[in-house]
């Protein structure tokens, strides 16, 4: 499975998702779509993806390290967000074309140093 670059594990729910997903270095969407999983394994952080879609789940902040310099979408509705890290404007690159965090009732506020006008 190293040539898979698309992963649909959507509607299937788990406790939590194996690391060696991370492992799969031509993986570059990964759609976790209704799992309820609470977080992913720290070996994600390792990851580059394209396209990340992980809707109604339980995070409660965003996956460190799946976003890069090629990631073109983070799709997170529904999800338990409480919070964006200090550093969310260094998700702003060229490439990256819709963030969507709408429906994350938890999350009152999004960091001043944002960048947001640069988006």
């Amino acid at each position: 499975m190293t040539m898979l670059n698309t992963l649909s594990l959507s509607g299937n729910v788990m406790n939590s998702i194996p690391n060696s997903i991370a492992t799969m270095k031509n993986l570059n969407k990964l759609e976790l779509v209704g799992c309820k999983l609470p977080a992913l394994p720290s070996d994600f952080s390792q990851m580059c993806l394209v396209d990340f879609h992980a809707m109604s789940n339980q995070f409660k902040t965003l996956p460190k390290g799946l976003i890069c310099s090629e990631t073109k979408m983070i799709s997170m509705q529904f999800n338990q967000i409480t919070s964006l890290p200090p550093d969310f404007a260094a998700l702003a690159t060229d490439q990256l074309k819709v963030i969507d965090l709408s429906c994350n009732t938890d999350l009152k506020t999004i960091p001043a140093t944002a960048g947001l006008k640069a988006m």
